[in-house]
């Protein structure tokens, strides 16, 4: 008879390996005394930094760089600087400090100046500030319908703000006004004209009267919208029709040809205007009288001249 086989319950010892390890965690290191002088050290190290960049008079700004001034009285930016920078903020943390500085305070009271245009501020580690100031040169007004009407500062040819002419902005600085015939309004951003455009319009208006020995009156006026013709106004009381896409330089030069070589009818306080709106010809006229061409050529040694033709005198419309 076949013997049965037992079967045998094997037992395995429990690891006590994962609760070594565990209790090893847990266990805390003491603290040696180079633990110690570790702590302490980094400590120290971190009161010492913090001590330079907030207490230090190392970090206290003491240098004041301002640039691109010409009219404005560069003491009174100083001192506005300084006036800023006095005091504590708190406690012990003292307003000239180079990381506490308030640029944005400091360029807001300097632009209470209606002649800074813009004002830029930047820090220089560790004593400095510079600020940078752009004065107002010529400030463009752009007024709707008349001087009367809704009037606006221009910038770089948009629409950047309303104004008066009792403003600061405007009793403080030169300006020149353009009347804008072709709008009934604007909005705060539209742009009006390209920038270029409008520096020719303030060149022109600055440039004929030297070139022609006459007074050009304000506001000038722009006539149509996207036509690029401007008036200006002489104090003899006719104008000058121009196209400010053409050069502004060309223009003064062509207008001071025509009057030394063109021989007119009368005296020139009785022309009534000069439109000079297209190349190498000049359209005139004098009061009660008949619109003429005077043809603008260049003779073959590159001299300009002007040769008056009288059959091509023609009834017109004064513009």
């Amino acid at each position: 008879m076949a013997k049965k086989t037992k079967s045998k319950v094997v037992r395995r010892n429990k690891s006590t390996k994962n609760k070594t390890v565990n209790r090893a965690k847990n266990k805390k290191l003491p603290l040696s005394w180079k633990r110690i002088l570790f702590l302490l050290t980094i400590i120290l190290f971190i009161g010492i930094v913090g001590y330079v960049f907030v207490c230090s008079d190392l970090v206290k700004v003491n240098i004041v760089e301002v640039n691109g001034i010409e009219k404005i009285d560069e003491k009174r930016i100083l001192q506005i600087a300084e006036n800023s920078m006095d005091g504590e903020i708190v406690g012990f943390v003292a307003r000239d400090n180079y990381f506490f500085v308030n640029t944005k305070d400091i360029a807001q009271d300097i632009s209470t100046d209606k002649r800074i245009k813009d004002i830029t501020i930047t820090k220089k580690f560790p004593q400095t500030i510079t600020i940078d100031i752009v004065e107002y040169n010529v400030v463009p007004i752009w007024c709707i319908g008349s001087m009367n009407g809704d009037c606006f500062i221009v910038e770089n040819g948009h629409i950047k703000e309303s104004t008066t002419f009792d403003s600061d902005i405007i009793t403080q600085n030169r300006y020149f006004v353009v009347v804008d015939k072709s709008r009934s309004d604007v909005q705060i951003g539209e742009q009006v004209i390209a920038e270029e455009n409008l520096d020719k319009i303030e060149f022109l208006g600055e440039e004929l009267k030297y070139a022609l020995s006459v007074d050009i009156e304000q506001p000038y006026v722009t006539l149509s919208r996207g036509s690029h013709e401007v008036k200006f106004m002489t104090d003899e009381g006719w104008y000058i029709l121009v196209d400010v896409t053409q050069e502004a330089d060309e223009i003064v030069d062509v207008a001071k040809l025509f009057f030394s070589k063109v021989n007119l009818p009368s005296r020139r306080n009785d022309l009534a205007y000069l439109d000079m709106r297209f190349p190498e010809r000049i359209f005139y006229k004098m009061k009660d009288g008949v619109e003429q061409i005077e043809e603008i050529a260049e003779d073959s040694d590159g001299d300009d001249e002007g040769e008056a033709d009288d059959d091509k005198k023609e009834d017109k419309n004064e513009n």
